[in-house]
């Protein structure tokens, strides 16, 4: 979902099982322009603004189980919000290790919860509820993220629910960052998971995890 006033999306919605291919596909040298937006923001929007330009569908994610083409589909720049280098090198590429997992060489894999509980959806995107400079560009700078991670088990779905405030620092404690879906809902205006049964959805959304879910390794 893409907002034109905002020149950013709003939410960004992938599905991944275990990992299947750890081929380092070649990274594009330029961000390529989404011809179906209105604004067509541009690579060099971002260039010299202070501002890395951050994936929310995670390139390692997408092309570890669905090949080079999802490795270049997300370098499109509908997929892109501004973010501090630091937030993007350091916590936010920590909660993408923790869903996709690790890649440390062409043969070293640490799995992550895709891998270890065979299949994740993942919505993730920016949040706008305070007022931000936004980049010469009039692209606007979030200054916070969200990101939700369902599992289904027995049939019953599960989720962890994160906000992550947009700061200028690589350290973060993930557990830290656990929230509820209902807060998500109350800081985006966005109305998630609305196809569950009503009492389902009340219950799935009003109640925060304990911790993160355990994996044998810590991805990070």
């Amino acid at each position: 979902g893409y907002s034109e006033e905002r020149r950013n999306p709003l939410w960004v919605c992938y599905t991944i099982g275990p990992a299947v291919d750890l081929t380092t596909f070649p990274r594009p040298s330029r961000f390529s322009i989404d011809h179906d937006t209105t604004t067509k923001v541009t690579h060099d929007d971002y260039t010299h603004s202070g501002f890395s330009r951050g994936h929310m569908a995670p390139r390692f994610a997408l092309s570890s189980r669905y090949g080079e083409d999802a490795n270049d589909a997300t370098f499109i720049m509908s997929n892109i919000c501004p973010q501090f280098q630091n937030f993007n090198d350091g916590q936010w590429g920590d909660l993408e290790e923790w869903i996709a997992g690790r890649k440390l060489s062409a043969s070293n894999f640490i799995p992550g919860w895709a891998d270890e509980y065979e299949q994740v959806w993942v919505t993730i995107g920016p949040i706008f509820d305070e007022d931000r400079d936004p980049l010469p560009s009039l692209v606007e700078v979030p200054n916070a993220f969200y990101c939700l991670v369902v599992d289904e088990v027995d049939g019953a779905p599960r989720v962890l629910a994160f906000i992550f405030d947009h700061v200028d620092e690589r350290d973060a404690v993930l557990r830290d960052k656990l929230t509820t879906v209902d807060t998500v809902e109350e800081r985006t205006g966005l109305d998630f998971f609305s196809r569950l049964p009503d009492d389902v959805e009340a219950l799935f959304e009003s109640v925060q995890a304990d911790d993160l879910w355990p994996l044998p390794q810590n991805p990070n």
